[in-house]
């Protein structure tokens, strides 16, 4: 009679000890993507904030020297779009991206085909590409504006659903 208690008392500990490892085992796996999603959610949140400083500083009025050039203007602008929309460019998604990327191509392309034209300012071809230049400098800061914008509300959406 003590034998069949003693073991059903072992038989009882190592059923309690393979639950236990069960347990633990499932316990472990749900920390672990407890962790993932922690790590995706700091990860929005770090896009997010960089993101809401950027437009904070790019919506930042700057004084700058008055300049007679219009197409100097132009030109500034969209140099500094161009700095601006690589310094955020790993923050925003593949499909901001590709709408972002060809414009800054074509605005890259633009700018050094103006380089050797700066030597004859009164050209047609140096006024042409500076035509195209304030149009590309116009789109550029504006598609760059909306898209930051989209990017900053995707995530918003995503965090708020979360």
């Amino acid at each position: 009679m003590m034998n069949v208690f003693l073991s059903a008392a072992v038989i009882a500990a190592a059923v309690g000890a393979i639950a236990n490892v069960i347990i633990s085992i499932i316990n472990n796996r749900r920390l672990k993507l407890l962790e993932k999603d922690k790590k995706a959610t700091e990860l929005q949140r770090f896009r997010y904030t960089e993101l809401c400083g950027f437009v904070k500083a790019w919506l930042t009025p700057k004084d700058r020297a008055p300049e007679i050039d219009l197409n100097v203007i132009f030109r500034n602008e969209l140099i500094a779009n161009i700095g601006r929309y690589k310094s955020i460019r790993f923050l925003l998604d593949k499909e901001f991206k590709d709408i972002l990327d060809p414009m800054l191509v074509e605005a890259e392309c633009l700018l050094n085909a103006l380089i050797p034209l700066v030597k004859n300012m009164n050209s047609s071809d140096y006024k042409e590409t500076c035509i195209k230049i304030s149009a590309i400098s116009t789109k550029f800061t504006s598609d760059l504006h909306a898209q930051v914008c989209h990017q900053l509300e995707k995530l918003l959406l995503e965090e708020v659903n979360q």
